[in-house]
């Protein structure tokens, strides 16, 4: 499957959510933004991780999967 470019992923985002942008209260837009800095330490600490002896699979999996959760948190944010 090939990624989506950028154009199409606002279109499917705004399909199904609406016009998200400007939807979101500042309270709102702040626990997203917690929520991605959250992430990305959780990233730095999984990619930091994966060369465990026992779990650099679970790290490398964990790492990814927080990949696409700060992707769409970042299309939440319209950032």
């Amino acid at each position: 499957m090939q990624p989506l470019d950028r154009r199409l992923q606002r279109r499917v985002w705004n399909r199904v959510y609406g016009n998200f942008h400007g939807i979101l209260s500042k309270r709102q837009r702040e626990r997203l933004q917690r929520c991605l800095r959250c992430s990305m330490d959780n990233l730095a600490f999984y990619e930091g991780m994966s060369n465990h002896n026992l779990y650099a699979d679970a790290f490398i999996r964990l790492a990814a999967e927080t990949k696409e959760q700060i992707k769409m948190l970042r299309q939440m944010l319209q950032m």
